[in-house]
């Protein structure tokens, strides 16, 4: 019986269709504008073969953005992009930024949002699918 729940906890975050962009991404060449970069960092990978670069934008009023650049990853279920105190995910550390719809190929991606609970100790992106408490990366914002 274990060996059911592993093999279906495994094959949990599966493949889906890979396409550049996806419905709520806003897909940009360009840097947002109106802000400064204070941030960036290299994925670190440990599933659904996350790649690429994020970096933190912050303007003089409450909003903020994440972007991402040549990022590459396979789609999964209810994978989100969360910025957190730590480069695990806790509830208690993390603020949801955006919901990544499908999977994405060398694309660069902005994802703006507000500034709410975000101090200078959120310091990781992270990409986590949240129905399977699976962490697909992270990135140290340095």
């Amino acid at each position: 019986m274990l060996f059911v729940c592993v093999a279906t906890l495994s094959l949990s975050c599966v493949e889906e269709d890979t396409i550049s962009g996806g419905p709520n991404s806003s897909i940009m060449d360009m840097v947002p504008e109106n802000k400064k970069q204070t941030g960036a960092g290299v994925f670190t990978s440990y599933a659904h073969d996350l790649s690429g670069k994020a970096s933190l934008f912050c303007g003089d009023d409450d909003n903020k953005a994440i972007r991402f650049e040549d990022f590459n990853m396979l789609a999964g279920p209810d994978v989100y992009v969360f910025i957190s105190k730590s480069n695990n995910y806790s509830k208690a550390n993390a603020i949801e930024v955006a919901k990544l719809p499908s999977g994405y190929m060398d694309s660069d991606i902005n994802f703006d949002f507000k500034s709410q609970g975000l101090t200078s100790d959120h310091k990781f992106v992270l990409v986590y699918c949240v129905q399977y408490n699976s962490l697909f990366g992270f990135a140290e914002l340095e």
